[in-house]
């Protein structure tokens, strides 16, 4: 699905260049097509999108986990506060 997107974006692009006011700016942008033969640079393009990704998914994993963390250290305090009182704690 993602490249059935980007290729539509691409070719709404390249045929936009014929219209009078956006035809500049799209020139400018397929100027910087050239930077693309280095394959450095074009593996780095390519993977920036994929990196971003993965650091997103990982932070989010981390913060479920720290949640659900806090979420047993309280349990367990509420478990110990009703042993020792021998009344059932406040939610």
């Amino acid at each position: 699905m993602q490249y059935l997107v980007c290729l539509i974006l691409t070719f709404l692009a390249l045929s936009a260049e014929d219209l009078p006011f956006v035809g500049d700016y799209v020139r400018s942008i397929v100027g910087f097509s050239s930077l693309l033969t280095e394959p450095f640079i074009a593996f780095v393009y390519l993977a920036v999108p994929y990196l971003f990704m993965v650091v997103v998914d990982l932070y989010s994993r981390s913060r479920r986990r720290k949640a659900k963390d806090e979420k047993e250290d309280l349990e367990g305090l509420r478990d110990f506060i009703e042993s020792r009182t021998g009344e059932n704690a406040p939610p």
